[in-house]
């Protein structure tokens, strides 16, 4: 389930290049919504992970574990302070969100 949801979060932000798509009102809210879904999703995944680990630390120090915390804190930080005014913290942050990728590296092995 969870290497469905990271191949699909990651064709999300491939679609959001879409100019055509996001000029559209309901599809680029529509987009928002699944990646806002499956970014929750990954969210819960990530903490379950790291409270039934015996190391906290070791875990935290992870660098997969790194990569996943990269990957999600964009949505977070951008959903919270609703930055979509700040174009170019914007587009910093969406392109952190391609570090999702990485994410399938965990489910490869």
């Amino acid at each position: 389930v969870l290497l469905v949801l990271i191949v699909a979060s990651v064709l999300l932000v491939c679609l959001e290049t879409v100019k055509e798509l996001m000029d559209h009102p309901t599809w680029s809210e529509v987009l928002r919504r699944v990646d806002f879904s499956i970014v929750a999703v990954f969210t819960i995944e990530y903490f379950v992970r790291f409270f039934v680990d015996v190391s906290k630390w070791k875990f935290v120090r992870s660098p997969l574990n790194i990569i996943d915390v990269l990957a999600i804190v964009p949505t977070w930080v951008t959903f919270a302070f609703q930055m979509e005014s700040i174009i170019g913290t914007t587009k910093v942050l969406r392109i952190l969100r391609i570090l999702r990728v990485f994410k399938l590296t965990r489910h490869s092995e």
